[in-house]
């Protein structure tokens, strides 16, 4: 079973993704990165993500990395987690088993809850 995990990895990228365990490893499907960008000018701030993998060139959208590569991994704050499923909705990028499974999900994540 796979969970929405945040993950930090060395180089300190951050990494929204599902995430299957393995022994030493974890599988992270549908990996986006994303940081947070500060406009000093305006005095704002933006989260921006963007595609980790070359989708376009690859056959699945997963990789399998090395836990040695990663700093931490924790739950992301619901409304993170409906932002995400929400971005991989509208990107298209995503099977139509992916789909009904983030369906669900979203229909679980309680709106009261997201600020």
């Amino acid at each position: 079973m796979s969970y929405i995990k945040v993950i930090r990895l060395k180089p300190n990228e951050d990494i929204i993704a599902f995430v299957e365990r393995g022994e030493d490893t974890i599988k992270l499907i549908h990996p986006i990165s994303f940081y947070i960008d500060y406009d000093t000018h305006e005095m704002k701030q933006s989260l921006v993500l963007r595609y980790w993998l070359p989708i376009n060139m690859i056959a699945d959208n997963s990789v399998i990395i090395s836990l040695y590569d990663v700093l931490f991994i924790t739950d992301p704050k619901h409304s993170f987690k409906e932002y995400y499923l929400n971005f991989l909705n509208k990107e298209e990028i995503i099977s139509n088993i992916d789909r009904t499974i983030i369906k669900g999900i979203l229909d679980t994540i309680d709106t009261d809850t997201i600020h």
